[in-house]
């Protein structure tokens, strides 16, 4: 019973310590990212629910803004 306590009580420590750093967020079912453009945060859809492909179409993304062709 106690190994059961002392694992809950340092669980909300890891999860607060870790945050994951890929810039996707999930709305809808739907992946999302944000993107600055022109000095505002803009929030930009993958238009997909696969995880990997979102990964994917952010990376293009913020590719093309290095390269100045940005999105309209």
């Amino acid at each position: 019973m106690n190994d059961n306590l002392m694992a809950l009580q340092t669980a909300p420590e890891v999860v607060q310590g870790k945050r994951d750093n890929d810039g996707l967020h999930k709305r809808r079912g739907v992946w999302h990212f944000k993107l600055k453009v022109a000095g505002h945060w803009r929030e930009v859809s993958s238009h997909t629910s696969n995880y990997q492909e979102a990964r994917r179409v952010r990376q293009q993304a913020l590719q093309a803004q290095e390269g100045e062709r940005l999105p309209n």
